[in-house]
C-alpha cells in the first residue's frame, strides 16, 4: 500500500456497526488506507456513518431485522469469528468484549490487542485479560495502568498506555466570546448532574447574567433541581459529536463538574474544551489530571461555591482566561487523534513481528 504499516492486516470484531464509541469511531477512520483493516460485526447499529470506513465493514445482520444485540452476538458471534478467521489477519484488534468466550476461542492462534476501554474494577476481571493470545493490553492512562498491575496482576510489559485524542481539525481555536456563557459537555449521571446543579443554583444565585449551556440528555430529577434556574440554562440535550464544537465556542468556559473519581481515565470534553480555546474549571478528581498537566484551567476542592467562584472569577478576569487558554491550545496539540493512529500502527508492527 505504499505507507508505514501498510502491510499489516489487522481484524476487529464487534457486536454491532457503525460503533458509538468516539474513541474507535476516530481511530477506524484515521487506520483505514494506513494498514489492511479488517471490519466484521454481527449487526447494524443506529450510531451515524463513519466516513470512508462503511465499505470496509462487513455487518451480517441489518438493524431492520430486530433481532436484538444479545442474540446476535450469542448466535451470530460464532459465524462472524470464522467469517473474521478469513482475512488471514496478523493481529486480532479487540475492544468490543459482548460475545462468548467460544466466539474469541473460534478466531485461532493469532495474537490479540485487547483494549481495556472503560474497566469497571468493581467487577472480576474479563477472562481474555489471562489469554494467552493477548500480547498487548492497551489502557488509557498510567492511573489506569497501575491498577491493572495492582488488582489483576498483568505484567507491566503487556500494558501500553494510549490515551484518547481530539480531533484537531474539527475542535479549533476561535477568540473567546465576550459573553458570560459556561459550557458543560457529557453525562448527566448523578456523579456529575447532583453538583452541577449545585453549581448552577449558586452561580445564578451571585450573578443572574450568567448562562449556562447543558449538552447531555437532562434527567427529570436533574431539571427540577434547576427549576428556580431555568431561564439561565439551555439545555441542549444530546448533540452529535460533530456539532458540539459549535456549542463549544459559544462559551467562555468550560466546566467539568465531577463529585467523585471514576479511575483516572482520560476525559475527551477537557481536551475539546482546550483544543477549542476555552478555559476550564474543574473539580480536583483524577480525572481532572490532564487540566493539572496543562496548566489550561482552575481545579477546585468538589464544593459548589468554590466552584462557582472559579467560574466567575475566569468570566471577569479575560487576561486570564486566554492565558490559560493559550496553555491548552498547545497541550491539546499533543493529543491529535493523528498521533494515536500512529501509536495504534507500531504496537500492531511490533506484536506482528513479535518483539
Amino acid at each position: 500500500m505504499g505507507v508505514r504499516g501498510g502491510n499489516i492486516v489487522v481484524s476487529t470484531l464487534l457486536s454491532h456497526f457503525p460503533i458509538g464509541n468516539v474513541r474507535y469511531a476516530e481511530l477506524m477512520e484515521r487506520l483505514i488506507g494506513r494498514l489492511n483493516l479488517r471490519i466484521w460485526a454481527t449487526t447494524g447499529s443506529g450510531y451515524p456513518e463513519i466516513e470512508g470506513v462503511r465499505r470496509y465493514a462487513r455487518v451480517l445482520l441489518p438493524v431492520r431485522a430486530r433481532l436484538g444485540r444479545p442474540y446476535a452476538t450469542k448466535f451470530l458471534g460464532p459465524l462472524a469469528a470464522l467469517l473474521t478467521r478469513t482475512d488471514r489477519a496478523d493481529v486480532y484488534w479487540l475492544f468490543d468484549t459482548a460475545f462468548p468466550l467460544l466466539v474469541y476461542r473460534l478466531l485461532g492462534e493469532k495474537p490479540f490487542v485487547l483494549d481495556a476501554d472503560d474497566p469497571d474494577f468493581s467487577q472480576p476481571p474479563h477472562p481474555l485479560l489471562y489469554d494467552r493470545r493477548v500480547v498487548k493490553v492497551i489502557v488509557h492512562t498510567e492511573m489506569i495502568k497501575k491498577k491493572f498491575i495492582e488488582l489483576y496482576g498483568l505484567d507491566a510489559r503487556m500494558l501500553e498506555v494510549i490515551p484518547d485524542g481530539v480531533d484537531l481539525r474539527s475542535f479549533t481555536p476561535t477568540p473567546i466570546p465576550d459573553s458570560r456563557t459556561v459550557v458543560y459537555v457529557g453525562t448527566l449521571a448523578p456523579h456529575r448532574s447532583e453538583f452541577l446543579s449545585q453549581v448552577i443554583r449558586e452561580v445564578n444565585h451571585r450573578d443572574k447574567t450568567v448562562r449556562f449551556i447543558i449538552i447531555g440528555d437532562p434527567t427529570p430529577r436533574f431539571i427540577k433541581s434547576i427549576e428556580a434556574c431555568l431561564d439561565s440554562v439551555e439545555l441542549a440535550g444530546y448533540v452529535s459529536h460533530d456539532r458540539v464544537p459549535v456549542y463549544i465556542k459559544k462559551g467562555a468556559v468550560g466546566i467539568l463538574p465531577q463529585s467523585v473519581s471514576l479511575g483516572g481515565r482520560v476525559s475527551f470534553k477537557l481536551l475539546e474544551y482546550m483544543a477549542c480555546g476555552r478555559p476550564i474549571v474543574a473539580t480536583d478528581v483524577d480525572e481532572s489530571f490532564l487540566v493539572k498537566e496543562s496548566g489550561a484551567g482552575i481545579i477546585t476542592p468538589v464544593d459548589p461555591e468554590a466552584f462557582a467562584e472559579a467560574i466567575l472569577k475566569l468570566l471577569d478576569d479575560r487576561k486570564l482566561s486566554q492565558e490559560l487558554a493559550s496553555r491548552g491550545v498547545a497541550f491539546a496539540r499533543n493529543y491529535s487523534w493523528d498521533r494515536i493512529a500512529e501509536r495504534y500502527i507500531d504496537i500492531f508492527q511490533e506484536v506482528k513481528l513479535g518483539r
